[in-house]
């Protein structure tokens, strides 16, 4: 009779855990359904699923053409004055067609700019894969389109992410004769482009900024001093202090930065150095 009861409670588990499964697989296929038809419905710019911007992938599928699915959509949460990477990739190796991405505003759905970096290392040309960037100024929610080039309806498995590429820097100083040195190193063969802002929170969170153009595998250096103590580099007030940011165009851990305190006198000699790094690290 125990043995009996025992089969039973085994058959009962079992078949629990399969329902569970079942009612999970079921869920996740009408939020698929409910996915593709909102797009369909063209809505889908305030209607797609988030993609959160700290570099961690999420995999999906698509196909064009012969009744394909047509492009994905992801929202975007977008920050003012951060920079972004965005790249999808195929993990099977696929290289027919070809991958897309651009960047719509979710209000009407027109594009956006951006800049395209697939060849910059890390290389992801040669393959079903696509990699942009942006520098955006405003506080703005944007969708990402991720789409297949080929018209066959052959359906491409991919991964996709986006990071906020923007390096942080928690302290500068122009207290006394201290000023700040930031030196920015390209790691790739193809220049990139950024913008420094150093904000003064001494005076109320005032901004100052800087273009920068950085070379193929060299290193800029930016030195934030006070008025009338430099000469050269970015002005400030003197006795006062705040945070930097830099957001650039290219694929994440493209720029490395450094900071250090220095003594603003001949020579600087660097003091103190400071962290300038970015949010989320390449993963």
């Amino acid at each position: 009779m125990r043995a009996k009861i025992l089969v039973a409670g085994c058959l009962l588990l079992l078949i629990s855990a399969n329902a569970v499964g079942q009612a999970q697989a079921d869920k996740n296929t009408q939020l698929l359904q409910y996915k593709r038809a909102h797009k369909d419905s063209g809505v889908y710019c305030v209607q797609d699923p988030i993609l959160p911007t700290d570099g961690s992938s999420a995999q999906d599928i698509v196909s064009t053409g012969n009744g394909g699915t047509g492009p994905n959509y992801y929202l975007l949460h977008l920050k003012a004055g951060h920079s972004y990477s965005a790249e999808m990739w195929s993990p099977t190796g696929d290289v027919t067609g070809g991958a897309q991405l651009t960047l719509l505003l979710n209000t009407n759905c027109s594009p956006v700019a951006t800049s395209d970096f697939v060849e910059i290392d890390p290389d992801l040309s040669n393959s079903f894969a696509d990699r942009i960037s942006w520098h955006f100024l405003n506080n703005h929610d944007v969708v990402l389109q991720a789409s297949s080039l080929d018209t066959s309806g052959t359906l491409y498995q991919y991964l996709i992410r986006v990071t906020d590429t923007t390096l942080w820097n928690t302290n500068w100083s122009t207290y006394s004769t201290l000023a700040m040195q930031y030196d920015f190193t390209n790691t790739t063969a193809a220049t990139l482009s950024g913008e420094l802002t150093v904000t003064d929170v001494t005076a109320g969170n005032t901004t100052y900024t800087s273009s920068l153009s950085i070379p193929a595998g060299q290193q800029v250096t930016k030195i934030v001093a006070a008025t009338g103590i430099a000469s050269t580099g970015l002005q400030v007030p003197a006795n006062h202090q705040g945070y930097a940011s830099f957001a650039f165009l290219g694929p994440a851990g493209a720029i490395v930065a450094d900071a250090n305190v220095i003594n603003n006198t001949a020579p600087n000699v660097p003091l103190v150095p400071s962290k300038f790094e970015p949010r989320f690290l390449p993963h």
